[in-house]
């Protein structure tokens, strides 16, 4: 690698880990504590369901200076106490607005319980996005890298910037919508669970799907229609939460939900690759991970990368990845 990119690569490394380091306030509305690590799934009764000597398999974005070797993302084996979390609140708000999902046993048809799950999962992909942003701000700001590096570069970072603030100006309207709706029930949003076999993976994520150019978006102030989706197991079975608020849905959405509702055994592992495909913050274990054929990992991978920089509304039926054999 030439000399200048080494020098490229250590300052874009530094200026990333200066962002990860900073500390986050928390979500919550008022509050101004630093935010502690939150997982979006229960630690003990959900993810340690499916961990394997406390440990699990969590796909992450490259070190930069792996990229070239490695490609973008890698899937990491990481400790259940870091496992699929973020900084999102202080530790009161932590225990105190999510006490309905983090107890036993959990009731997954209360749709108080459902908010909580889609709220949770809204506040980590806000806080990634809003994370973005600092980021690619801080890059275009440095003096340094606008030495050495052309227009091109800056271009296509400042497309990635203006992308996240539109994802954060959606969220932003998402999070507060579930707040309104945890505050005084109006039927903002319309919530479905399902039961599957068990599986150990687990998913707490949100996704959007678009044709919409980020510069088309410009002119479009509505969020995109947006899922809510957590799958994790429970009582031996793996339970799906899915859902939308009622003024941001689609037909795409609606079929999406049904192919859900209806899915037969091959159906449900179709579904349940090409969710993971969608979205980053999922886990499962390291037997479920050796027991993928390599080949597999890289057609995932590929796939997982399509989807984010396009996001397509296409089905990413990679080969079954989650086969099961019965209900």
């Amino acid at each position: 690698m030439p000399q200048n990119r080494n020098k490229e690569l250590a300052i874009l490394q530094k200026i990333k880990q200066h962002v990860d380091e900073r500390k986050e306030i928390c979500l919550i509305r008022g509050c101004n504590e630093i935010a502690i690590n939150s997982h979006l799934l229960q630690k003990n009764g959900i993810l340690d369901q499916i961990a394997e000597n406390r440990h699990l398999i969590q796909l992450k974005l490259n070190d930069l200076f792996k990229v070239e070797k490695d490609g973008y993302v890698k899937f990491r084996k990481v400790g259940i106490e870091q496992s699929i979390s973020y900084p999102l609140y202080c530790n009161f708000h932590d225990a105190s607005v999510f006490k309905a999902i983090e107890s036993h046993p959990l009731i997954l048809n209360n749709y108080r319980s459902q908010l909580l799950f889609s709220y949770r999962a809204t506040c980590a992909e806000l806080g990634k996005k809003q994370k973005n942003v600092e980021l690619y701000t801080r890059i275009l700001n440095s003096k340094k890298l606008a030495e050495t590096l052309d227009r091109v570069f800056f271009d296509r970072i400042e497309i990635q910037r203006k992308g996240n603030e539109l994802g954060v100006n959606d969220l932003t309207v998402f999070k507060q919508e579930f707040e309104k709706e945890m505050d005084i029930s109006d039927n903002r949003f319309t919530f479905q669970t399902h039961e599957f076999p068990f599986t150990k993976v687990s998913v707490s994520a949100i996704f959007s799907h678009t044709k919409l150019k980020s510069r088309d978006r410009v002119f479009n102030k509505l969020p995109l229609n947006t899922l809510f989706v957590n799958v994790f197991p429970y009582n031996g079975k793996l339970s799906l939460i899915v859902g939308y608020h009622n003024n941001y849905v689609d037909d795409w959405i609606q079929e999406y939900i049904k192919k859900w509702a209806s899915s037969t055994s091959q159906d449900f592992s179709h579904m349940l690759t090409d969710l993971t495909i969608r979205v980053e913050s999922w886990v499962m274990a390291e037997s479920l991970f050796e027991s993928v054929p390599k080949k597999l990992w890289e057609t995932y991978k590929r796939n997982f990368l399509e989807a984010i920089r396009t996001g397509d509304s296409r089905y990413f039926f990679t080969p079954d990845i989650f086969r099961v054999s019965s209900f």
